[in-house]
C-alpha cells in the first residue's frame, strides 16, 4: 500500500468538504465499501440512526455501489434520515474521502483482508470492525473490534468514542 497516497492537503480537504456540504460542526461517521450483504448496511444505518440521534449534526458518508443500492436508499427514507447520509457512489480515489471522516464503520458480516480497514488507519482515521475481519488488517492503535452481534447501542458507543482518537500506526 502507497500510504503516501493518504497525506491529503488542508485545501482539498476544504474543498472536499464544500462539495458534499460538509459543515466546521459536523461530526462525519464513514463506510467505504460495496453495497453487497456481507458489508452489512442495514445494521451500519441503524447504528447511524442511533448516533444521529444522539447528535443531529452527526452525518454519514457512503462510499461505494453496488447491487443493494436501491434498498439502501429505502432503508435511508424508512429511517428518516436522508438529511444526514451523503451517498457519494463510486469513486476513482477512495482515499481522499477518509480525510474527511472521523470514525470508520465496518459492521461486516464477513471479510476478506479488508482493504478499507488498512485504509482508513493509514489515513488516520480510527475505524471499528466487526470480528469478521481478520486481525492482520489491524494495524494500529486506532482500530476497535466488536462482535457483529453486538447491540447497534454498543457499536454506536465504541463508533462515537472513536471520535477524535489519534491513530498510530504499529
Amino acid at each position: 500500500i502507497d500510504f503516501s497516497k493518504f497525506q491529503i492537503s488542508e485545501a482539498d480537504i476544504t474543498v472536499l468538504q464544500n462539495e458534499l456540504g460538509i459543515e466546521d460542526e459536523n461530526v462525519v461517521y464513514g463506510h467505504v465499501g460495496r453495497f453487497t450483504f456481507a458489508k452489512n448496511h442495514e445494521k451500519l444505518l441503524e447504528i447511524f440512526k442511533i448516533i444521529h440521534e444522539r447528535n443531529e449534526k452527526a452525518r454519514l458518508l457512503l462510499v461505494g455501489d453496488g447491487e443493494l443500492r436501491e434498498n439502501i436508499t429505502n432503508k435511508i427514507n424508512a429511517l428518516r434520515i436522508s438529511e444526514a447520509v451523503i451517498m457519494v457512489g463510486k469513486v476513482n480515489k477512495p482515499e481522499i474521502y477518509y480525510s474527511v471522516i472521523d470514525t470508520v464503520i465496518l459492521p461486516s458480516v464477513f471479510e476478506g483482508f479488508s482493504m478499507t480497514t488498512i485504509e482508513a488507519q493509514a489515513s488516520g482515521c480510527p475505524i471499528v470492525v466487526s470480528d469478521a475481519v481478520p486481525d492482520e488488517a489491524m494495524i494500529s492503535d486506532g482500530c476497535s473490534s466488536l462482535p457483529v452481534t453486538a447491540t447497534n447501542y454498543e457499536w454506536a458507543s465504541v463508533a462515537e468514542n472513536l471520535i477524535g482518537k489519534k491513530v498510530t500506526l504499529d
